[in-house]
């Protein structure tokens, strides 16, 4: 995550998208701790994006880097774009 993210941004990984975008009333949004290397959602700290995803989703299977967003440019990209 160390290479992909900046500490204090912020990644989302929503349950429904519109228009290719998070719809961000059914999302988890964490913030990337660059310290920890770690993702912060509600005082847990998630050491991988997937383990955040599935978290949030409840599913053993689920991809973070397919199914997450993050801040960039005043934009969500998917993490998916960011060729990880």
């Amino acid at each position: 995550m160390a290479v992909a993210f900046t500490d204090g941004q912020m990644i989302v990984h929503p349950l429904k998208r519109r228009n290719s975008q998070p719809v961000l009333e059914t999302a988890w949004v964490g913030t990337y701790d660059a310290d920890s290397n770690v993702i912060r959602h509600n005082g847990v700290a998630y050491t991988s994006i997937s383990a955040f995803a599935k978290a949030h989703s409840g599913h053993p299977t689920a991809n973070g880097w397919r199914e997450c967003f993050c801040a960039m440019g005043g934009s969500w990209v998917s993490t998916y774009r960011l060729g990880f």
